[in-house]
């Protein structure tokens, strides 16, 4: 299996507009082609890629005949855009795990102007390198 931005489309599918034969890289398909790999599948947007009104698929997960046997509930999902231009994609190969559905955590300006903002943030702020888990930590302690 391999995954990640290929910067190449293998067929028209892949993009939602303009010129499809100029994106598409010629040796790309000859290699998934030639290795007899397929293409995961995923959840989620169609598209990874966007810049102005041009979507395409460039990034993916790709695999062969005993990958896809090995793991048939394998099934990326591409992700929101977050400061990029492209998807990320989660990789999960254990069936059962679900992305939460809770709803996303919204700050509201008007917490700014509470007396004691500025001593709840130092408070709960403990950033240990990890901005994605002190960043939970705090939305936890702030929706609490």
């Amino acid at each position: 299996m391999a995954i990640g931005d290929f910067n190449a489309i293998l067929s028209e599918e892949d993009k939602n507009c303009g010129n499809v034969l100029g994106k598409r890289c010629p040796y790309f398909g000859e290699l998934v082609e030639s290795k007899n790999l397929q293409d995961l599948g995923f959840q989620g947007p169609s598209f990874t890629w966007q810049r102005g009104g041009v979507f395409e698929k460039l990034d993916r997960a790709i695999g062969n005949v005993a990958w896809c046997q090995d793991f048939p509930q394998f099934l990326p999902t591409h992700l929101t855009r977050i400061k990029s231009d492209h998807r990320s994609l989660l990789v999960n190969t254990n069936s059962e795990f679900k992305l939460p559905k809770e709803r996303p955590f919204r700050f509201l300006a008007g917490w700014a102007q509470y007396q004691d903002f500025s001593n709840i943030i130092k408070s709960h702020w403990h950033y240990k390198g990890d901005m994605y888990n002190t960043l939970d930590q705090l939305t936890t302690s702030l929706k609490n």
